[in-house]
């Protein structure tokens, strides 16, 4: 058997929807899409997204690795995310862990491996690897609000006053991220204008994701975003952040995030998984109920130097890897 592994790029990309579409589904594939348009990507002129395991000329397993720009502090590192890992019965278990390997490995000058979506199996793989790091108990379980409400009775429910967003304006969110890093402390992921729209325009586009925003007298300080599944019977917070970690807008946002999905559509959940375990008691405050994930689904591991991620980093959430990605 000839066994080799090579680039995920654009010239690989039919192979890699086959394994993708063929082990998830089709409608897993657009994810692949953008993961190659990663503005990250072409900035620091890395070719390879992540790799393809191919057994007599044959691919057979995949596993995407996404550059981030994280901020530790005000320092700027790189992170690589791993993204989408599917294998045939086929493969070998060597060439499965090589690959594995393959995505650890620094790239792009990245200092520390993170996923968000790791299920049981890939958890024990990546352990074997020596992947240690785990997230808080916020990654173990689902915080939800029942929003659904009768049709007849939703104008009673008072409106979102939250800012809605049709687009992601660039003076004003790369203005927003500024502010944040001007006081931020810990981990945390970019969100600089291009990369939210590279995350989350065409979803605001077509109207599957929405964005609302609050804002003080010096412009945008906070906002959040939800996305549609499920055919529209379930809505997730993909990403929900504030200035200094500010509570009360945090909390203005969770509220006006419920509000809205209870007064503008018929879904019958709202969902969450992930972020700090300080920012569970706001969101408690509109979400009140929990039910248990099957696993913990967040790992990570510094390539070397650091052994921890700092206390009061704004991290572990949807956007800390490729849960809102896809």
């Amino acid at each position: 058997m000839k066994a080799e592994l090579r680039a995920f790029a654009e010239h690989t990309l039919a192979d890699a929807r086959q394994v993708v579409s063929d082990m998830f589904s089709p409608e897993a594939c657009p994810i692949l899409d953008k993961m190659l348009a990663n503005p990250l990507r072409k900035e620091l002129g890395e070719q390879a997204a992540g790799e393809i395991a191919y057994q007599d000329g044959r691919p057979t397993a995949f596993q995407g690795a996404i550059l981030r720009r994280l901020y530790l502090g005000h320092e700027q590192i790189i992170g690589i995310v791993g993204s989408t890992l599917c294998s045939r019965p086929e493969t070998s278990p060597v060439l499965l862990m090589q690959l594995m390997k393959a995505t650890i490995k620094p790239r792009g000058g990245g200092v520390l491996f993170f996923a968000n979506t790791a299920n049981v199996a890939s958890m024990k793989m990546n352990r074997m690897l020596g992947v240690k790091g785990g997230g808080p108990v916020t990654c173990e379980r689902i915080r939800f609000a029942v929003t659904w409400v009768p049709r007849f009775l939703k104008w009673a429910w008072p409106k979102c006053k939250a800012k809605i967003y049709q687009s992601i304006n660039q003076l004003e969110f790369d203005s927003f991220w500024r502010r944040y890093l001007a006081g931020n402390v810990g981990l945390v992921a970019s969100r600089s204008a291009k990369e939210m729209n590279w995350m989350f325009g065409e979803g605001i586009a077509s109207g599957e994701t929405i964005l609302l925003g609050h804002s003080d007298e010096e412009g945008l300080d906070g906002y959040i975003v939800l996305r549609s599944t499920h055919g529209g019977k379930r809505w997730m917070v993909m990403d929900w952040i504030a200035v200094r970690d500010d509570e009360k807008v945090l909390a203005y946002l969770m509220k006006s995030a419920v509000r809205f999905i209870r007064r503008e559509t018929s879904a019958v959940f709202l969902e969450m998984v992930g972020f700090p375990e300080a920012a569970d008691r706001i969101a408690a405050m509109s979400m009140a109920f929990v039910r248990r994930a099957t696993n913990n689904s967040y790992l990570w591991q510094f390539v070397s130097g650091r052994e921890d991620i700092p206390q009061g980093s704004w991290f572990y959430g949807p956007y800390d890897g490729d849960r809102a990605m896809g």
